[in-house]
């Protein structure tokens, strides 16, 4: 008890971590001892311990004790380390009912728990896609949640001096950046030193990338694009020689008219042929042409400051900027958070100005996930507990051009609300429609939905009714209609690839909406991961590229800098091959013309 009363820091019994999860209204605490314990409330905020509505400890495997913890506010998934050098991941449901997912460790590099140390703390990005991980002995690491390294940081073997001072300072501190781009941690070596680490979030996009197969395109337009907090990473299909296995990764810095006062940029898409890029940071937008290599920019300031993006999509030619109408610029500690009404504007992409806005159109909830495909939209909104799709068709009446007078208005072909349970969607692309020979429903029926659990669903547009198709999927890449353009075909012919915890898997996306209609789950539909598909655990997929029979990944590189006894890092592109493995899926599914064609 005296030692309580002067030191109450060294008590097993303190509170080492408290993390609060808005969302789901959960509350983590994890003691000093390592028991943990999550609380859920029943009403947004915290009040006394009588309002709870719900408890419960959460146990470590057995012979491990829980050193670090981090609730994830997206896709609510616990991440637990121990004492081993592990990290446990498991989903936490509504009644706080727990599953385990997999488990983190660096056994593959060649690191024990003895060697790697204890794991002193978890950090998730506010999107949930990543997560940071210090460990006592063997450094820093970010991984994604299906147990990608992205990075991996050591810093240099200190001395006895200077490893007496790093244990006096205690565990490392690491901190994200709301937009997940920045990692802020503590030095081991000098506890006064911070270390800043900047990355490059992907771009993500349901479909594959649509560029030529010759060395001009494959030049020209990019495979994938990844956004950082002041430029644009362009991965190109191959180098200057036309060889696609090795692909080339070009900087492209936005304009310092833009970024200097929009720092950082937040959002990014990508035409349907990979064309066209739209950037947003704080307010506006900024537009860029790879075939005429220039920005385009809002011409009035004032213009670009009253409008702060949640979300951007292209529509053909046309780019869509979902926005909050903003008064003036924002100050240094306002709120971001979405209030307000949700406005769709859509902007020839040659000109951003108030006198070349083509329509517009109000939304009730700023969208969660969008996708197009031709002049068809599809918005998906809403928080947990509710989904709302919409369905819109973009009706453009002239041609487009700097010298034209277009008439374009946005139709509403179905809206429609649905009660789930599961987390809000963050990936979405539209489908065929169950059945074959259907040509009046087509292809914009319904829509696949990637939630932030991992949970790959199939959402039907008409009826509202939402049916599992796969879990653990962190990505994915659809074509929505079949390569002869049928507008109502049943799937047949089209391919649904897949990345996750699995690795990349190849789906036929004729047999998935046969099982959806069946009401069962494509998970045994799932092969073994062919070898020849698979990335190392060090390589995050990016982009599929049929064209050039391809997958384009991305990697770490870091090397020691001459100036100090820190890594420098730069991301490598890497390609793989799916020619050989895509041809044996094909001859194994009984598709041989497929494959012949191929």
């Amino acid at each position: 008890e005296a030692l309580d009363a002067q030191e109450p820091w060294l008590n097993n019994q303190s509170v080492q971590t408290l993390q609060y999860c808005r969302s789901r209204r959960t509350l983590l605490i994890l003691l000093k001892n390592g028991m943990c314990a999550l609380y859920m409330f029943s009403s947004d905020g915290l009040r006394l311990k009588s309002s709870s509505s719900s408890f419960c400890w959460v146990l470590a495997p057995r012979s491990e004790t829980i050193t670090a913890a981090s609730l994830s506010p997206e896709s609510h998934t616990l991440a637990l380390g121990t004492q081993c050098g592990a990290v446990h991941l498991y989903a936490i449901g509504n009644d706080l009912s727990q599953h385990k997912l997999r488990t983190l460790s660096l056994a593959e590099w060649g690191h024990t728990g003895q060697s790697s140390g204890v794991v002193e703390s978890v950090r998730w990005t506010a999107d949930g896609r990543a997560m940071a991980i210090v460990w006592e002995k063997a450094g820093l690491s970010v991984w994604t949640a299906s147990g990608c390294r992205l990075m991996y940081h050591l810093e240099g073997h200190t001395g006895q001096k200077k490893e007496a001072t790093a244990a006096a300072a205690g565990r490392r501190a690491v901190c994200w950046s709301p937009e997940g781009l920045q990692l802020v941690a503590s030095s081991r070596r000098d506890p006064s030193r911070v270390l800043l680490f900047s990355f490059a979030r992907a771009a993500l996009n349901s479909s594959p990338t649509r560029s030529g197969t010759n060395q001009s395109s494959l030049l020209s337009v990019p495979s994938a694009c990844l956004l950082g907090d002041d430029r644009v990473l362009c991965v190109f299909g191959s180098d200057v020689l036309g060889d696609a296995e090795r692909p080339t990764l070009h900087h492209l810095p936005l304009p310092q008219q833009y970024s200097g006062l929009n720092w950082p940029a937040r959002l990014i898409a990508v035409s349907a042929r990979g064309e066209d890029l739209a950037v947003a940071g704080e307010r506006g937008a900024a537009l860029y042409s790879h075939r005429h290599r220039r920005w385009r920019l809002f011409g009035d300031v004032n213009q670009e400051s009253a409008i702060r993006c949640l979300s951007l999509t292209w529509v053909d030619e046309v780019v869509m900027l979902c926005c909050q109408p903003c008064s003036s610029r924002p100050a240094l500690l306002e709120d971001s958070s979405p209030q307000g009404q949700v406005q769709l504007r859509f902007y020839p992409k040659y000109h951003l100005d108030s006198t070349s806005l083509l329509c517009q159109k109000r939304l009730n909830a700023p969208p969660r996930a969008m996708s197009a495909q031709g002049d068809r939209l599809v918005v998906l909104s809403g928080d947990a507990g509710k989904l709302e799709a919409a369905v819109l068709r973009l009706i453009v009446e002239g041609p487009l051009g700097p010298s034209q007078r277009p008439i374009a208005r946005v139709e509403v072909l179905r809206e429609v609300c649905i009660v789930t349970m599961r987390p809000p969607p963050v990936l979405t692309s539209f489908v065929p429609a169950l059945g074959g020979g259907d040509a009046g429903r087509g292809p914009r029926s319904a829509c696949l939905v990637l939630h932030a659990d991992g949970q790959l669903c199939h959402l039907d547009l008409e009826t509202g009714s939402e049916r599992g198709v796969l879990d653990k999927v962190e990505h994915f890449w659809c074509e929505a209609e079949p390569e002869g353009g049928r507008d109502g075909g049943s799937g047949d012919g089209s391919l649904l690839w897949t990345y996750g915890a699995r690795g990349i898997s190849i789906l036929d996306v004729g047999r998935v909406l046969s099982l959806v209609r069946e009401g069962k789950m494509a998970r045994l539909e799932v092969q073994e991961p062919d070898p020849e598909l698979e990335f190392d655990r060090e390589v995050y997929p990016l982009g599929l590229n049929p064209g050039v029979n391809s997958i384009v990944g991305i990697s770490q590189h870091s090397a020691n800098l001459a100036s100090s006894a820190s890594h420098g890092f730069s991301p490598l592109p890497k390609a793989q091959p799916l020619l050989s493995p895509l041809l044996r899926y094909l001859l194994t599914q009984g598709r041989q013309e497929d494959a012949e064609r191929l």
